[in-house]
């Protein structure tokens, strides 16, 4: 299997918990993101159900990988203002 090489690398913060923020505002073309929490944070951050933006799935500590096509299409929200991820598109 060939090696992944990142097309995009990132950090998002979430200003205000309860309102959910795009990852980015660029389209990139990808295959997956990996989200990572910051270590940093003392709580939890969420993925956000882009169709309904009331259902919020925890990202593990560890990290989740979502297979989609540009990341900009990806939300997320914290339970502490400030709080974040590190991405990574490819």
């Amino acid at each position: 299997m060939a090696e992944a090489i990142p097309i995009a690398v990132g950090t998002k913060t979430v200003a205000v918990t309860g309102t959910a923020e795009e990852l980015t505002t660029r389209d990139i073309n990808c295959t997956s993101v990996f989200l990572l929490p910051l270590t940093t944070n003392t709580d939890v951050v969420q993925l956000v159900d882009l169709t309904t933006e009331s259902q919020k799935i925890t990202i593990p500590s560890t990290g989740l990988t979502i297979p989609i096509s540009n990341p900009a299409l990806i939300k997320i929200d914290v339970a502490v203002n400030g709080e974040g991820l590190d991405w990574v598109a490819v």
